[in-house]
């Protein structure tokens, strides 16, 4: 293994104490909407999908504009080939944050894969 290759033992043990961290923070605080949100771009970053969506929702249950949590399902939705749900995050995110770059790029990346051009161009502006 390279020095520039992770080792995916330790990046797992870090993923586990950092899914074990957030789940004390949200125990200990039911209302920190950022704990479920990061719990989800862990348990995404690990591939668990389902899980991930789950976090995110939770997230926007308890801080319904919550943009980051709005963009970051988006992507989920991306992934999973559900086209329009993604949309409808990605653009809930940014109505939620004018100013949400991240999230626009997000719209447009969708927008050009399903070969929406012009809508890709307008989310470009």
């Amino acid at each position: 293994m390279s020095a520039l290759q992770p080792n995916t033992t330790y990046c797992a043990e870090i993923a586990h104490n950092a899914i074990v961290f957030y789940e004390l923070a949200f125990h200990f605080n039911p209302h920190c909407a950022e704990a479920c949100n990061n719990l989800g771009v862990i348990y995404k970053d690990l591939d668990n999908l389902d899980r991930a969506v789950e976090c995110y929702q939770l997230a926007l249950s308890i801080k319904p504009h919550f943009s980051q949590s709005l963009n970051k399902l988006g992507v989920v939705y991306i992934v999973q080939g559900k086209v329009d749900a993604a949309a409808s995050m990605i653009e809930r995110a940014i109505v939620a944050n004018p100013t949400y770059a991240e999230a626009y790029n997000n719209l447009d990346v969708l927008y050009r894969n399903a070969g929406y051009i012009a809508l890709a161009i307008n989310a470009y502006e």
